[in-house]
């Protein structure tokens, strides 16, 4: 989780938020591969078509065939891949946990994550360059507390009680949550091509469970 964290970060310093997001978001493509190597789960050709639409998504979506991906932030994009890789390997892990429940994971993940980044953060000046305001440690609180430590309590359950194949399927919505929420929040565009990824994603998730499973 730490390499995660950090490759993720230094994905967005190096390269654009959709170069990184979409190199990120390769995370579901190991997850779901790993998913058919280490657990064994048969890889049906429908969820494999459904990775393919998903992450044909996931590059309109990231407005990255608008912007272009320059060999400059290449650096970039390993480092979002390897971010993606590395969560996967997460997912993958807590596959193994079902005897410890969701909470305990995330208290005893999240504490050893944050003793393992300080001296990251010290040795690359991290703690340095920061300000610290009432505004953004309030924000820091809210982030720390309900999006992650509420988040994870509910992704592990889940993770638990999903396959991986499904599991990796669904990660897709998430980068279109961001979308949508920025296009809502913070007024940024959204364009046609955002809108195609956006149903792209979202009907093979759709497309992937609702299938088997009606």
């Amino acid at each position: 989780m730490c390499l995660n964290w950090i490759c993720q970060f230094e994905a967005f310093k190096h390269t654009t938020i959709a170069a990184g997001t979409l190199c990120y978001y390769m995370q579901p493509v190991f997850y779901i591969l790993a998913g058919a190597i280490v657990l064994r789960e048969k890889l049906s050709s429908r969820k494999m078509l459904c990775v393919i639409i998903a992450f044909c998504g996931m590059i309109l979506v990231s407005g990255v065939l608008q912007t272009g991906l320059k060999l400059s932030e290449l650096k970039g994009a390993l480092y979002g891949v390897t971010g993606g890789f590395f969560y996967a390997m997460v997912v993958l892990i807590n596959k193994y946990m079902k005897d410890i429940s969701p909470l305990n994971t995330t208290i005893v993940q999240l504490a050893l994550v944050s003793v393992i980044m300080l001296p990251y953060c010290y040795v690359t000046g991290l703690f340095a360059e920061a300000t610290i305001t009432a505004r953004g440690m309030i924000c820091l609180l809210i982030l720390g507390f309900l999006h992650t430590g509420i988040g994870y309590i509910i992704y592990f359950d889940a993770v638990n009680r999903l396959p991986a194949q499904t599991v990796g399927i669904l990660s897709y919505i998430d980068p279109v949550e961001a979308v949508l929420l920025s296009a809502f929040f913070l007024k940024e565009p959204v364009t046609v091509f955002t809108i195609a990824g956006a149903v792209m994603i979202l009907g093979a998730a759709a497309y992937s469970e609702l299938g088997e499973n009606g």
